[in-house]
């Protein structure tokens, strides 16, 4: 049987590797269609590119980095999650993270990739092209703040010689970063050609944006001197997309953007690299004349002028612009300029003395301290408006909250507190979320075929005036820190307070669990990793450095906490300073009520079946329906998790969860939920097994209270015959007393069980425990 094959998109570094993972994260089913799987991201991860896989490996050789998320887990643990995805006979995982390994940590994970035949795909970009963007990427992430350039990279030869000595040059697909180059005249185009021989066909789904845009040499001159300045990391960073904004409008007014390095030194560059280049382009290219790149090489008389030393002209140019159109940028700027002219640091007064023309309008020249009140007074006028953004988090009553805010918006709005109306006519305000999220690269079948831009849904959003406004998503909560800093700039004249309520993480993987299945998209069963971010503080750090901390209001989400014993009564008094009095209307029963374990498990073996989504979801509303009376007759209702494992997953989290106390609600002791330990001793038994008595039961409600769902059920059931899958047929056997089939079907599945059999006793001695323990599972041998 021949063996999977595994291909690892390893960079390098400024060869469109973000914008190749937005392609490969909108066009998963595509992707999927073709037989070739492009996992999530890790635990707790969320992003386009796979970057947890390649700071697990370094995190475990030792090297710190700002970049790893507190969350990272083991290498072993982190690939296991993505590879276990990798379930069809071609995976693609692709970070530019993967080019900084050591040798080691290339043999690490050729470790975890074993089981794979493994095939390394690598874009080499010229040099002198590479020091050039990779000089733009260090001054954009706030890594380079001084000339002369020497930026550098570790030696391309060398790293390329340890991948291709580890995984075999054979197995090292290489293509030349050049457009003229490229397959079809896109890297899209060249990826999918080159790697698995397919054509970038109508049904891909192609992204116009560039995801990670050069700053134009005056904004790159501009952004420098920013960095030089005593303001925070997040106070540079927010500075960073008005500045592409910037030079967006320097490109397209023609202004000249040279390259950074003079023609001599490019070609000092290439000639270093050239015979590295010959070899590549005869090894990996057949390329009997040795040339890997075609583009002309630079002319050393070509009239190259530098640009390293910011002119009046365009701080001005700059200053007016950011002035206009984003006062919150030029504000942040202003309080850094302010802050250097008092610093004895030389380089901030020179980068504060470059930056400041056009700042101050007077004729007289400065002499004393830079004169920023009046515009600091300025931008604080334009934040008249307050701006309350509920996000969650997920199972934490927010549906409820949105019915509440909804019906009582008339109420709210006589109080002074507007609560906008969504164009779908939801309650939340989920578009805001989804909108930055299809930005991100992240497809979904929520998404509305209207969904505009992000700018273009929050500017209609908050356009429905109101000096006190109150939006609400859980979809917000989701958002990177990338995504919150849009909701920043696209929430300009607003003082923002975000409001959060946390709910325990043995409580929360329960439900989240539940809504999973509920929502038809879960199949799985191992309820102790769900795909869900709850290392809370991270979301927390996010919205600490995009709003300041003293603007996040944090609430656990315990009844026995709540104010006045209901959330609607401690979001009111917590938030807002107002009492739930008696002319608020209450949503009546559980918004968002959840499914009883019986119906649970028939709901995850109904998600199993041939059914589409849209029938299949329209069966939840009986499985409701009928879960509610299994709660009414007091039927027993395990927990999905043990008290031990319970207390385990309280335990992993507790540091944190008195952090978040101590910090955010002021509390000396550290407790942030008040809800009593699970009991060890407490009896527990799983339901894990849809038992035949239950499934009649439930067929037979059904058929008697919703013949239509019934309907699609049966349809779904006789469908299972003609798949190859196990799991789907183990899934129809389950589902299927009480329902009236035709013989044919049970006589298929008894063939099928026993032809299995015999293939089992015709393995070979060493395959017969790995296949035993996969029938045990779903009970073709006993």
């Amino acid at each position: 049987m021949s063996r999977r094959e595994l291909y690892l998109h390893i960079g390098t570094h400024k060869t469109g590797t973000t914008v190749l993972q937005a392609f490969f994260a909108a066009n998963r089913n595509q992707l999927k269609d073709k037989g070739i799987v492009y996992p999530f991201d890790s635990i707790g991860g969320g992003e386009a590119g796979h970057y947890r896989l390649s700071w697990a490996v370094q995190s475990e050789a030792g090297i710190a980095d700002e970049r790893f998320p507190s969350d990272l887990q083991s290498s072993d643990e982190e690939w296991d999650y993505v590879l276990k995805q990798c379930s069809g006979s071609k995976a693609l995982i692709s970070t530019e993270g993967f080019w900084d390994c050591s040798k080691e940590d290339m043999e690490r994970i050729k470790a975890l990739t074993s089981e794979y035949t493994v095939k390394i795909v690598v874009y080499l970009r010229r040099q002198d092209h590479f020091e050039d963007s990779w000089y733009n990427q260090l001054v954009k992430d706030l890594r380079c703040m001084k000339t002369p350039l020497g930026v550098g990279m570790f030696p391309v030869q060398e790293k390329f010689s340890q991948w291709a000595d580890i995984f075999g040059r054979e197995n090292l697909i290489v293509r030349p970063y050049e457009k003229q180059q490229f397959y079809d005249g896109t890297i899209f185009a060249d990826f999918v050609h080159a790697v698995w021989g397919l054509e970038l066909t109508d049904d891909f789904a192609l992204s116009q944006e560039n995801s990670n845009p050069r700053l134009h040499r005056v904004a790159l001159e501009y952004r420098r001197l920013v960095n030089q300045l005593p303001l925070s990391t997040q106070q540079k960073f927010m500075t960073l997309t008005p500045l592409l904004q910037v030079s967006a409008q320097l490109n397209e007014q023609g202004r000249s953007s040279d390259p950074v390095l003079p023609p001599q030194e490019r070609l000092a560059l290439i000639a270093v690299y050239n015979d590295f280049y010959t070899e590549i382009a005869r090894d990996y290219l057949e390329r009997s004349d040795g040339r890997l790149f075609y583009e002309p090489l630079p002319d050393p008389n070509e009239d190259w002028q530098p640009y390293d030393c910011l002119l009046e002209e365009d701080a001005r140019l700059i200053n007016a612009y950011l002035r206009e159109h984003h006062p919150e940028a030029m504000t942040t700027i202003f309080g850094g300029i302010d802050a250097a002219e008092k610093s004895d640091d030389p380089s901030e007064q020179e980068a504060a003395r470059r930056l400041s023309p056009g700042i101050v309008a007077t004729s007289a020249p400065r002499t004393g301290p830079f004169q920023v009140k009046t515009l600091h007074d300025q931008a604080k006028t334009m934040q008249t408006k307050e701006l309350y953004i509920h996000i969650g988090t997920h199972k934490t009553g927010t549906t409820a909250l949105q019915h509440f805010f909804s019906m009582n918006r008339e109420l709210l709005r006589n109080k002074g507190i507007e609560y906008p109306s969504d164009i779908s006519g939801e309650a939340g305000h989920h578009r805001l979320g989804w909108s930055l999220h299809k930005e991100g690269g992240r497809p979904s079948n929520k998404f509305p075929a209207d969904l505009k831009s992000s700018k273009e849904e929050w500017s209609s959003l908050l356009a429905s005036g109101g000096n006190k406004v109150l939006i609400s998503s859980e979809t917000l909560y989701n958002c990177n820190a990338e995504n919150m800093q849009r909701i920043r700039e696209h929430t300009v004249g607003f003082q923002t307070k975000v409001i959060v309520y946390l709910r325990r993480q043995d409580s929360m993987t329960i439900s989240i669990s539940n809504q999973i299945t509920k929502a038809s998209e879960r199949k799985w069963t191992d309820y102790d990793k769900i795909p869900y971010k709850m290392n809370y503080i991270d979301c927390l750090d996010i919205l600490a450095k995009t709003f300041g901390k003293e603007n996040i209001i944090v609430r656990p989400y315990e009844k026995q906490q709540f104010y006045g014993g209901t959330i609607f009564a401690d979001f009111l008094h917590y938030v807002f300073g107002q009492e739930l009095t008696e002319e608020f209307q209450i949503p009546e029963g559980d918004i968002n009520s959840r499914l009883h374990p019986i119906i649970l498990e028939y709901k995850r073996l109904l998600n199993h079946l041939p059914i589409p989504f849209d029938q299949l979801f329209g069966t939840l509303g009986p499985l409701l329906e009928l879960s509610a009376k299994f709660f009414e007759e007091n039927r027993p209702a395990p927990l999905l998790l043990s008290p031990e494992k319970r207390i385990e997953i309280i335990h992993e989290y507790d540091k944190m969860n008195q952090q978040i106390a101590k910090d955010y609600l002021g509390r000396a002791d550290g407790r942030l939920f008040y809800d009593p330990l699970p009991d060890r001793n407490e009896i527990w038994e799983p339901y894990q097994t849809l038992k035949k008595e239950h499934a009649g039961l439930i067929n037979q409600y059904l058929a008697d209270k919703h013949p239509e769902a019934m309907s699609v059920i049966v349809q779904g059931i006789k469908a299972a015959q003609s798949c190859q899958d196990e799991t789907v047929l183990e899934a129809a056997r389950l589902l299927s007393p009480g329902i009236t089939l035709n013989d044919e079907f049970s006589e298929n599945l008894s063939k099928r069980r026993t032809a299995l059999k015999s293939i089992y006793n015709r393995m070979p001695k060493r395959l017969k425990p790995i296949a035993k323990e996969a029938a045990r599972k779903l009970n073709i041998i006993k």
